[in-house]
Order: structure tokens, then C-alpha cells, then sequence
């Protein structure tokens, strides 16, 4: 099942929260969370009713795969542009704050694996909302 509202491209699911299988980790609330699984996979979103050249900060919950090493890393673009480059996700679901700022009225937020090949995954709270204010 793919999150409502996003364009994915390679291994992206969406995971009940507290599933066995990807490491029984719980979503801070809802019921599901995105899976980004595999070197370049991403998910992304565009945003609207921004004002050019104001800072906003991006909050987004994240957290790595549990019990599959510390391999996995993800990044954050906006518009393609890094506002955080090849960060390594905790453990459990914590809030991350990246900051940019904006072209124009819109942006295009993504969220990309950029791990080394092979199973890592990190994860991206569901349902997904790009909380973005400045």
C-alpha cells in the first residue's frame, strides 16, 4: 500500500505499526509508517503556501530498521537540495527538525535511502505530513 499524497519511487511500504516483521517498532501515533527500503528508494511530496526566501522548519518523525545494523542512512531534499545529508536514523521514533529555505510557493520534499546496497531501511512516520512553519 502506497501513502496517500506521495509520489514513491523504489522500495517504499507502509507498515502497520508494531509489526514483528520490521522490527516491532510503534509509531508515535496513527497507525502505520513508511518503509524506505533500499539505496536510492524515496518518497516525496510537494508542498504549497510558502512565501519566498522565509526559513521553515521541516518536522518529521524518523527511525531506523531495529535489529539490522547500523548501516542504514537517509537524507532529506528540498527541491534537490540537502537540509540534512546522510544521516543515520535512531533506534525508536524521534522527531527531526531540518531547516530551509524556500524558492518560491512551493517546495518538493523528499526523503531518500542513501544507505550502502543490501536490506536497510529507514523509517518515516505515517500518515506522512510534512509539518513545514516558520
Amino acid at each position: 500500500m502506497t501513502p496517500t499524497g506521495w509520489v514513491v519511487s523504489g522500495g517504499v511500504v507502509q507498515i502497520p505499526s508494531g509489526s514483528g516483521p520490521w522490527g516491532g517498532l510503534a509509531t508515535p501515533s496513527g497507525s502505520y509508517y513508511a518503509g524506505v527500503q533500499g539505496s536510492g528508494a524515496f518518497i516525496q511530496q510537494d508542498v504549497d503556501g510558502l512565501a519566498a526566501g522565509v526559513a521553515y522548519n521541516l518536522n518529521v518523525w524518523v527511525a531506523e530498521r531495529p535489529g539490522y545494523g547500523n548501516s542504514e542512512s537517509m537524507r532529506i531534499l528540498v527541491d534537490g537540495s540537502p537540509v540534512l545529508d546522510s544521516h543515520h536514523p535512531p533506534e525508536q521514533f524521534t522527531q527531526m527538525t531540518a531547516v530551509f529555505v524556500a524558492s518560491g510557493p512551493s517546495a518538493q520534499i523528499r526523503f531518500e535511502n542513501d544507505s550502502p546496497s543490501g536490506d536497510n531501511t529507514f523509517f518515516v512516520r505515517s500518515p506522512l505530513r510534512c509539518v513545514c512553519a516558520p
